[in-house]
């Protein structure tokens, strides 16, 4: 005889019939979800990995680039350097140096036209 063909001692005391399969029932169900739920987390935690290593690998990208930033540009002199030098006047006397008219390259070395050309 097998397992399942013994009638098994009620495991609630006073339950009907009834009441046993809608217990089993529920249990099996509640099995079910719990199962559900730790494969979720698991493949939540997976991605979770997967994003925390995207996010170390980009940091680590930004800081070559921004040392390769930093060696391809000349050095920036601080602040209290540009205050006191004559950097400003030099820099307007260029602009009203221009001749109304002429062609010229701004600092992206693009042609640039004056209006009055027209």
């Amino acid at each position: 005889m097998s397992s399942k063909s013994k009638k098994q001692p009620s495991l609630f005391k006073g339950a009907s019939a009834a009441d046993e399969i809608k217990y089993k029932r529920k249990y099996r169900e509640l099995k079910k979800k719990i199962r559900d739920m730790e494969e979720e987390n698991e493949k939540l935690q997976n991605k979770l990995t997967k994003a925390k290593k995207n996010i170390q690998r980009l940091r680590i990208e930004r800081s070559f680039l921004f040392d390769r930033l930093k060696q391809s540009q000349p050095p920036v002199e601080s602040e209290s350097e540009l205050s006191s030098s004559p950097q400003r006047a030099i820099d307007s006397e260029d602009e009203s140096s221009s001749s109304v008219g002429s062609d010229e390259n701004d600092e992206c070395g693009s042609q640039r036209t004056s209006l009055m050309k027209q």
